[in-house]
């Protein structure tokens, strides 16, 4: 049993061990496997496609893909509980990508500690806190579907830190640490955390007056984590979404996700979910979503620079990663998308999020009021407004600016930008940078949305950058739609935009997208390479060259060969 175990991470490293020691277990570099309830009720993996399981799915290593996407299915059983159901996921996904788990929370924890320098004790305590109020509070609101909903959630998260913890053990190798509760809680956290930090210590990680012009103006552009875009083709007759994560290049671990349930819960709108996500996270986190229900969202990072705000971060409400699942689940339109993104905002990882209800929209006609609500949300304030009549003008642009003058004004944007106005013109860059119409990525948008005609041109202008010819650009690698900060000749950093996700209507309908990792090499720039400075920054588990491609995602379960 040890040696079939240990092989959903091994194969990386030997790719034919596993098909050699069990050839039911692999098919096409696809791992495949069950988590069973036992009788005396004792949870357990088993390899392949077990009758009777609570959960069964399969998981295909980056290091086998097109993309560098890892891709993870997973399917549940109505004959079991909601709760039960979500675990058994969780498990499965814990174990079965287990040494990418371990890969991305070293990665991310050295970011945190080395790179950024972070004092993690008491943004920690602030998460034990929250975590410990939203257990109350599902104890307390019992048979409300919200907080059944929750309850079976946290159980997906118990479910993967179990997993996780199985496959260690089996493994029984240094290379797979056993990880505690509290390394998934961060991991799962670490969006949440760049907000909580600065409740704590405002300044912390940017000490914006110390900067240069050049400095600030760069780390004002690489804090801004996405670009997202939503266009219609000029005769109506499809509707595309595009997205684009920018991070620190060691986050480039990502894995597309597919979880399908048959959930009781009455209020779940949508039983199945597909998205870009990361290792040891149950959400998306690279902010892309297509859900059964017909609903598509996109978001992009806000930033708060305004630190008298913090005072509203409250850990006695539910993280945003919950509350999107929430709504994921339970919205079936945009206003009740954003219903559910207003109660018990915490204030942290605060977004600007784009909700595409395909239901309402159909090719050639006219586009129905509610198509596209947008949401922004900062700490003490959730704004949000269907935004169909700007679409009808042809795109909706995202670039960690809000579009809400309450949330922009609330977030001190207009009185950060006056003070970096009076330090004269080396701070140019950066003002424009957070003005929602000067831009570099809003004038690019406003220039090219009317490129995309078909799901190819989507492609190309989401991982778009000419920057050495773009008048927009100015000759800034990082001034574009995918940004590059490590061809910055001033400050050259392995940091900016690493991916591409798109979907349309007709894709969208068949919960289908396509994405690729790595930062863009659009117009014949070079493929990043993990080589000279770089090489020092943490990056376990990653390519040394990133030259991928576009790669389809679909949900459907994979199937064995010998079940074919």
């Amino acid at each position: 049993m040890l040696a079939v175990s240990i092989l959903p991470w091994i194969e990386c490293a030997r790719p034919s061990l596993a098909a050699d020691l069990h050839p039911a277990l692999t098919s096409d570099d696809t791992v495949f496997g069950s988590v069973v309830l036992s009788e005396g009720d004792e949870w357990s993996f088993q390899p392949g496609y077990v009758q009777g399981s609570v959960a069964r799915g399969s998981f295909k290593d980056a290091v086998h893909t097109p993309s560098n996407f890892g891709k993870f299915h997973v399917k549940t059983f109505g004959n079991f509980k909601d709760t039960q159901q979500l675990y058994a996921a969780g498990y499965l996904e814990g174990y079965l990508t287990a040494a990418r788990i371990n890969d991305y929370h070293t990665n991310t924890f050295h970011y945190f500690t080395k790179d950024m320098n972070a004092s993690l004790e008491k943004p920690m305590e602030w998460l034990k806190e929250q975590d410990k109020w939203l257990h109350e509070q599902i104890e307390e609101n019992k048979g409300e579907p919200y907080w059944d909903y929750m309850d079976a959630l946290l159980k997906q998260f118990d479910g993967m830190v179990d997993g996780y913890q199985q496959a260690s053990r089996d493994a029984n190798s240094p290379d797979l640490p056993l990880l505690q509760r509290q390394d998934f809680i961060f991991v799962i956290n670490n969006g949440e955390l760049y907000d909580i930090i600065e409740f704590f210590k405002p300044g912390a990680l940017y000490d914006w007056e110390a900067m240069s012009g050049h400095e600030l103006y760069q780390n004002v552009a690489l804090q801004g984590r996405c670009t997202g875009l939503v266009t219609v083709a000029s005769d109506l007759t499809n509707l595309f979404i595009g997205h684009a994560s920018w991070d620190t290049f060691s986050s480039m671990t990502e894995i597309y996700k597919n979880y399908e349930f048959n959930l009781h819960n009455p209020q779940v709108k949508a039983q199945s979910l597909s998205m870009s996500s990361f290792p040891g996270e149950l959400f998306s986190d690279g902010d892309i979503y297509l859900m059964s229900s017909g609903l598509v969202v996109v978001s992009t990072t806000l930033h708060i620079y305004n630190n008298s705000i913090y005072k509203d971060i409250n850990p006695q409400a539910v993280v945003s990663w919950q509350r999107v699942r929430a709504a994921s689940a339970l919205a079936g339109s945009g206003e009740e998308y954003a219903e559910i993104m207003k109660k018990y905002n915490t204030g942290t990882y605060n977004n600007q999020y784009m909700v595409v209800d395909f239901n309402l929209y159909q090719p050639g006609k006219a586009l129905a009021p509610g198509t596209l609500w947008v949401i922004d949300q900062v700490p003490g304030l959730v704004a949000a407004a269907d935004m169909t009549e700007t679409l009808t003008r042809g795109y909706w642009p995202s670039y960690n600016v809000p579009y809400f003058q309450e949330a922009y004004h609330k977030s001190g944007y207009p009185g950060f930008v006056a003070r970096l106005q009076e330090r004269g013109p080396d701070y140019l860059k950066a003002v424009n940078w957070m003005s929602y119409q000067l831009a570099p990525r809003a004038q690019i948008f406003r220039r090219d949305s009317s490129n995309v005609t078909d799901f190819e041109s989507l492609k190309s202008v989401m991982r778009y950058n000419s920057y050495k010819d773009d008048p927009a650009s100015q000759g800034d690698p990082i001034a574009s739609i995918c940004g590059r900060s490590d061809l910055d000749p001033k400050k050259p950093k392995p940091s900016g935009c690493f991916d591409g996700k798109v979907t349309d209507y007709y894709h969208a309908m068949r919960m289908e997208a396509e994405v690729v990792n790595g930062p863009t090499t659009y117009g014949g720039l070079p493929p990043f390479k993990w080589e000279g400075s770089f090489n020092s920054v943490v990056h376990q588990g990653h390519a040394e060259v990133f030259d991928f491609d576009y790669e389809l995602q679909k949900p459907e379960m994979p199937r064995p060969s010998y079940m074919a």
